[in-house]
């Protein structure tokens, strides 16, 4: 599994060099907020999501605020039940801990197991606030970055109303 250090230098080979700053650990949004107020960037919710007859996993980026209905969801994605992923499940498929739940954890879905799934806005974001692979540090991510790492990835996006 890759680790932030790890993260950060093939990230500068890809000629993106994401700033921010480190903080105490954060584990919910609202705590999030109160450390990073001042720091540029939308603030999303990044969940990872199960629906386990078919073993699909979905990690769905929001904007922090709003308000997910997974059932409304699942019939959008076509998923007869949408469950919150365990933590085995997070570290097991993003190399991650509860917390640090992050589209660059994808680095780290070698099988590409997981889709990502993104809320419209968040997608239309100039730029993005991100955990790199642990909760005690965020960066914000400019939009053009994520869509680079997205196609050095190799991977799409599903944009979803919420």
């Amino acid at each position: 599994m890759v680790d932030k250090a790890r993260l950060a230098q093939w990230l500068a080979t890809l000629g993106i060099h994401p700033q921010g700053r480190d903080h105490p650990p954060v584990y919910t949004c609202e705590q999030a907020t109160a450390l990073m107020g001042d720091l540029p960037g939308m603030r999303v919710k990044n969940l990872l999501l199960t629906e386990s007859r078919r073993d699909r996993v979905i990690l769905l980026m929001a904007e922090e605020s709003t308000s997910v209905d997974l059932k409304r969801l699942a019939t959008a994605l076509g998923c007869r039940r949408l469950s919150f992923a365990s933590a085995e499940l997070l570290e097991r498929h993003l190399g991650v801990s509860p917390g640090a739940v992050t589209p660059l954890a994808l680095v780290n879905d070698a099988e590409r197991q997981v889709e990502l799934v993104m809320e419209r806005r968040v997608w239309e974001a100039e730029a993005l606030q991100c955990h790199p692979l642990v909760n005690t540090t965020t960066w914000v991510l400019p939009q053009v970055a994520l869509q680079q790492l997205l196609g050095a990835l190799s991977r799409t996006v599903a944009l979803v109303e919420l």
